[in-house]
């Protein structure tokens, strides 16, 4: 959607078009898009065609699924690899239509450490301040094993990378995070007995959470 290249664009505005009709035939609830690169756009013009654009969508899918906009690991011209950028597009869209998928590998990737309370904390309230929290509907929970700011999309298994333990269960076991759905990303594991699923439940306190009905945790399958 960011694309400066007119038949690139278009075939990707048609191409979420067509999943958001599929999907609320299909009775599904979100329907998940990264933004893409701006090219040779200059960011600020890429931007608010963007901003164009996922505001016509959300017009036009006035019923049905919700449309998430996923934040990027942050590489060359990509959009959406700031908190701050992601805020400019659901605030100039304002519409309930429109939603935030909040990768955690991207987020690592692009400089925000989320591997401590602190940190979980600094950034919470930096998505409250610029996206606000209720937009969030999704967390795609992956570790990852690039360096801090090193922008390169690498997902890893959970509590094996960078990201660690501390960094999931204090983002699991937060209460601004607790209404959010939360997918897997991981590799396929190779060790035996080993699931990523496993150890987020454990994190989350899963027992907990289920017996509360809030905390919902998936696996998307191996990327």
């Amino acid at each position: 959607m960011a694309s400066a290249e007119p038949d690139l664009y278009r075939k990707s505005v048609a191409l979420v078009q067509n999943d958001l009709e599929i999907a609320a035939k299909s009775g599904i609830a979100y329907v998940n898009t990264h933004l893409g690169s701006y090219g040779s756009h200059e960011r600020f013009k890429g931007l608010e065609r963007v901003c164009k654009t996922v505001s016509e969508l959300a017009r036009s899918a006035k019923r049905g699924p919700m449309l998430l906009l996923e934040n990027s690991a942050g590489a060359g011209a990509l959009c959406g690899g700031t908190i701050e950028e992601l805020g400019v597009i659901v605030k100039a869209v304002a519409s309930k239509r429109i939603g935030i998928c909040l990768d955690t590998a991207h987020l690592w990737a692009s400089g925000y450490d989320i591997s401590d309370r602190r940190g979980v904390a600094a950034l919470l309230r930096l998505a409250d301040k610029h996206i606000g929290l209720g937009a969030i509907a999704v967390w795609h929970l992956n570790d990852t094993e690039v360096a801090l700011g090193a922008r390169r999309d690498r997902h890893w298994h959970i509590g094996r990378g960078r990201i660690g333990e501390a960094g999931f269960a204090s983002l699991l076991r937060s209460r601004l995070t607790s209404q959010a759905c939360g997918i897997c990303e991981t590799p396929k594991p190779t060790e035996p007995g080993f699931s990523n699923l496993a150890v987020l439940r454990k994190l989350a306190g899963a027992r907990k959470a289920a017996s509360s009905g809030r905390r919902n945790i998936g696996h998307s399958g191996a990327v």
